[in-house]
């Protein structure tokens, strides 16, 4: 390992010059799937409904909630597709700006980010 670390939009960039380069001039085009974007939290909430009818559930989805320690990411995401936001402060959360949670949770572990929901 090099120990270098591309994130998600750097490869993007890297990929798609290569690809540039490489097709003659053609632009690569891109569809972006993965957190924060709509279609994954449509498909999300969609896999939730149907398993809510399956299992019997007759009001479908009761309160969803957006769990995560990123707020760029679980949070923007969450908040974008009108799901409860939980900002869980470990793993990738460095301190970060907790002004996009609107009306989500804040908490400290990965135990109370199960918790709190269920006592709101």
């Amino acid at each position: 390992s090099s120990g270098i670390n591309a994130e998600c939009g750097a490869f993007l960039h890297m990929l798609s010059s290569l690809y540039t380069e490489m097709s003659g001039g053609r632009e690569l085009e891109v569809t972006w799937c993965g957190k924060p974007t709509s279609l994954t939290y449509t498909y999300a909430l969609e896999c939730l409904r149907r398993k809510a009818l399956e299992l019997g559930y007759p009001g479908g989805l009761g309160e969803v909630y957006g769990i995560g320690d990123n707020v760029d990411v679980d949070v923007v995401g969450a908040n974008r597709a009108g799901v409860n936001s939980v900002l869980v402060c470990s793993g990738l959360y460095r301190n970060e700006r907790v002004d996009l949670l609107e009306e989500g949770l804040v908490v400290r572990s990965k135990r109370a980010s199960v918790e709190e929901p269920i006592r709101a």
